[in-house]
């Protein structure tokens, strides 16, 4: 009886244990994605300040700005449409 008890207690314990290491692991993968996601971001919003500086300027093309920045005519006629509308 007192055994039965006692590695009742001890698989709860393991469970219990094995369920922190889970969840710990989740969190750390899920921090680790949310930073990768913030950089990625940032990374988008430094374009786009970029490209709104150099359409400025008004002495590049759309294609020449796209190829400074990095990133598809596409994306430059994308910021050149919400800048016109003062975002």
């Amino acid at each position: 009886m007192y055994n039965a008890s006692l590695r009742n207690k001890w698989d709860a314990e393991s469970i219990r244990s094995s369920q922190e290491e889970l969840l710990k692991r989740a969190r750390e993968k899920a921090m680790a994605e949310g930073k990768a996601e913030g950089r990625a971001e940032g990374k988008v919003e430094g374009k786009a300040d970029v490209i709104k500086n150099l359409l400025s300027l008004n002495k590049f093309s759309i294609s020449e700005i796209a190829e400074v920045a990095d990133v598809t005519e596409e994306f430059v006629k994308q910021i050149e449409a919400e800048k016109a509308k003062g975002k």
